[in-house]
Parts: C-alpha cells; structure tokens; sequence
C-alpha cells in the first residue's frame, strides 16, 4: 500500500510553508508537496502523483482556483504518474467557493492548526 499523498497549492509562500510543516508533524506517515504556483502545480500533479488530496486556494493570480480545479477535472492531471480528475479537492479561502460540489471540504481563513489536521485526516483517512 503506498503512502497518502496530499498537494498544497497558495499563492502565499508562507502559508505554504506553514501547512507543509503542520502535516508533516502532525501527519508523518503522509506523504505532503506544496506549492505557490497553480500552473507548476498542474505539471506536479501529472508528473509526481498520483495525490489523493488536492489543498488549494482560489484566490490566486495567474491560473484562479476555480480554472485550476476545471483543469483537474477535464483530466489535464492524467498521464503514467498522473493524479486522476475524480481526486478529492479541499477548498481553503477567504470566501466559500461559489459552487462546492466539486469541493470534498472548505475551510474559511483563517483557521486553526487543529481544524486543517482533522479535515485532512478525515478526508484521506489517515487520523
């Protein structure tokens, strides 16, 4: 069985690195990558996958949220290492996304350490 592998894509670096570093001590036996670019985050996902878990913003510039979140969908992940489109997708924002249904959760920002450990190990099952 491989390890649960979770990408973090926000156009802020350091709250980035901050959810990087609070899964990998709180979550050890997962696997995390992040990144603050969504494009870059496309080619991660087709190239170092496949994820189980997708964690992103959707107020970022460049590739918005809801396109890069279309782009999974339309299967642009996909490939021999690829991240399937059907990966579950967590929403983390200042504003609930317009439409969830393609969001397996929304955590509103800011939030606690707590709150992004627990929804994440439900979401993977990895508590």
């Amino acid at each position: 069985m491989s390890r649960v592998s979770v990408l973090i894509v926000d156009d802020d670096i350091a709250l980035v690195t901050l959810y990087k570093a609070v899964l990998k001590r709180h979550l050890p036996a997962m696997r995390v990558e992040a990144t603050n670019d969504p494009s870059n985050a496309l080619i991660m996902l087709r190239q170092e996958g496949p994820f189980d878990l997708v964690l992103t913003d959707l107020a970022m510039p460049g590739l918005r949220g809801e396109e890069f979140i279309n782009r999974i969908r339309a299967g642009d992940t996909e490939g021999d290492a690829g991240t399937p489109r059907d990966v579950a997708v967590g929403c983390v924002a200042t504003l609930p996304p317009p439409d969830d249904r393609d969001f397996a959760f929304f955590l509103r920002k800011p939030f606690g350490i707590e709150q992004l450990v627990e929804i994440v190990s439900l979401q993977v099952g990895s508590a």
